[in-house]
């Protein structure tokens, strides 16, 4: 009896199997590499959102400082909200590539929206003596910060995907006023 011993075969079958696990660890590298890449694109959306979020807050600040006295009677006057449009011409750029640096015109919302309670007297503030001749205005403040895709139908799955809000909460103190009259 004859035995069939090829060389060549056995080799091609030992190459061919060779490229097929190196194809296989390629394969399991790509889609490491894609999930980092998506994991990337999620923390740096959610890192924006937080920006977007602090800059509302801080407008909001920047607003009580630069209105003084009249803020409480401003922010009645807005139902205790401030939105982009209230602060958003004197401090942020809000176009593509602007201030919170979108990249694409699919990320079609950049907002934030600040909402304030009444305002509380008290002269019980932070850093401050306790002083009865002075009255501040305590605030709390809540800013929801938003930044994504408002319209589904014009974006992609992966920007769908990677809308992020973010809510920072605060009180703030606007004064001090006089008690009996005056302001600051």
């Amino acid at each position: 009896m004859r035995r069939l011993t090829n060389p060549r075969g056995s080799l091609l079958i030992v190459a061919l199997m060779v490229v097929l696990v190196m194809a296989g660890l390629a394969a399991v590298g790509a889609r490491g590499v894609m999930m980092e890449l998506n994991q990337v694109g999620n923390f740096r959306t959610a890192e924006q959102s937080a920006r977007v979020t602090e800059a509302g807050m801080e407008g909001a600040i920047a607003l009580a400082i630069e209105k003084g006295d009249a803020f409480p009677l401003y922010l009645q006057q807005t139902a205790y909200q401030l939105a982009p449009k209230d602060v958003a011409q004197n401090f942020y750029d809000m176009t593509v590539k602007g201030s919170f640096g979108r990249e694409s015109s699919v990320l079609t919302d950049v907002t934030f929206v600040t909402k304030a309670s009444q305002p509380s007297d008290t002269n019980r503030v932070p850093g401050y003596p306790v002083n009865d001749a002075f009255v501040w205005k305590r605030f709390q403040i809540q800013t929801y910060g938003y930044y994504g895709t408002a319209d589904s139908a014009a974006a992609t799955a992966a920007d769908v995907m990677r809308n992020s809000a973010r809510q920072y909460v605060s009180l703030s103190y606007v004064g001090p006023y006089i008690i009996g009259g005056g302001g600051q």
